[in-house]
Order: structure tokens, then sequence, then C-alpha cells
């Protein structure tokens, strides 16, 4: 739980855009009111979410501790259990720990950041949601290009991203002008999304609305 709870405050701080993961209750939301909460809600509802928590940490437990420690008991030809430190090494053993854990961990912690930074900017442009998720902007993620030819398409010709056309128009454009190589298709879509992690559980119908680039509600 607690490996859990630094995870989502990671990404929730360092990686991700303010209001996705809004339906994760912040530690710095005002609006948190636990008794209120727990004393609102019917307790149907509070010990299914209990009970749900017990299993799912319970399945924790038993296959990622106990598959990971009876698997290298049974399975394993090096004998690891238990472990056994000579006495005449627990000076060499036990005095550079502290020295080498203070200097090893905020290094890790780097690049523990760094690789999750890497994986969901790889995931959001593969699902061409950088601009909801991280904030980030890119015109190559709201359609797709239409090449004039094969020839073009392996020299990957780039389109003016600023003049997207529909394909029906590129196919005029390609007749009309023929130093056009490679036109921009959009085939994306605008929505009002939250952009805090402080939204309230009864505005969620009014969430997620679609518009156009202006702002204009459909």
């Amino acid at each position: 739980m607690c490996l859990f709870a630094l995870y989502v405050g990671m990404i929730r701080s360092t990686i991700l855009r303010k209001g996705v993961l809004f339906f994760i209750r912040s530690q710095d939301d005002p609006n948190i009111r636990l008794i209120h909460d727990a004393l609102v809600k019917p307790l149907s509802l509070q010990m299914s979410r209990f009970m749900l928590s017990a299993v799912l940490y319970t399945l924790f437990i038993i296959f990622g501790i106990g598959g990971l420690t009876y698997g290298v008991k049974y399975f394993s030809s090096i004998q690891f259990f238990p472990i056994e430190i000579p006495s005449s090494l627990y000076f060499y053993v036990g005095n550079p720990l502290p020295f080498a854990f203070t200097r090893f961990v905020p290094l890790l912690i780097k690049y523990v950041r760094l690789y999750w930074c890497f994986i969901f900017k790889f995931i959001s442009h593969q699902l061409r949601l950088s601009s909801f998720l991280l904030n980030n902007d890119d015109a190559t993620e709201r359609g797709y290009i239409v090449y004039k030819n094969i020839f073009q398409r392996l020299l990957k010709a780039k389109p003016d991203y600023s003049k997207p056309e529909s394909y029906q128009s590129a196919m005029i454009k390609f007749k009309e002008d023929t130093s056009i190589n490679a036109i921009f298709i959009p085939n994306g879509n605008f929505v009002r999304a939250p952009n805090n992690d402080s939204v309230k559980r009864k505005f969620l119908d009014e969430l997620f609305i679609p518009v156009t680039k202006e702002d204009v509600v459909l």
C-alpha cells in the first residue's frame, strides 16, 4: 500500500497533467472530509470497499511475496534461504550500509522517475493522448498523413500541420498543386477535461464535454 501510494504521488506530481487522476483522492485536496464521508455513505458501500482492498492486498502477498519465496525455495538449485552472515564479516557488512544507502537512494529515485517519464511519454504518444495525459500538445497525434505516392511515404515527407484538410480535399490538392507531397488529415476530437485533482464527485456527469478547437460545446 505504501509503494502504491508513493507511485501515485510520484506520477501525479512529476509526470501527469493536473486533473488526470481526479478519481483518486489527493492528500492535498481541501474537500476531503473522511469522517463526514464515513457517516454519510452507506455501511454496505464502505464494507464492500474494505473487502475489495483486503482481497486485493491478500492476493499481492500470497502470489507476490509467497510465490517468489517458495518459487526460489523449490525451483532454484542455489540455496538462498536462510541467509547467514559469518560473525567475522559483521563489521564490513554493517558499517558501510548507512553511507551507501544515503548515496544510492537519491540516485535510484532519479532514474526511477526518468524511467517512468519515458514510459508515459511513449505510451501517450502511441495512444495519441499526450495532450490529455501530459499536457504536451503534439500536432502529429491529431490525425494521420496522406502521401502523394509511395515514394513520398518512404521519404517521410512532412505536411503542413497548420493547414489540415479533409481526405476529399487532399486528393483534389494533390492534382492541382504538384509541389504538395503530403497533407495532414485530422480525425481526433477535443474535450473539456478536469484540470484539477480536487474535483467533486457530484460534477462527474459534466466532465469530458466534446467541444470544437475554439472551445465551443458540440
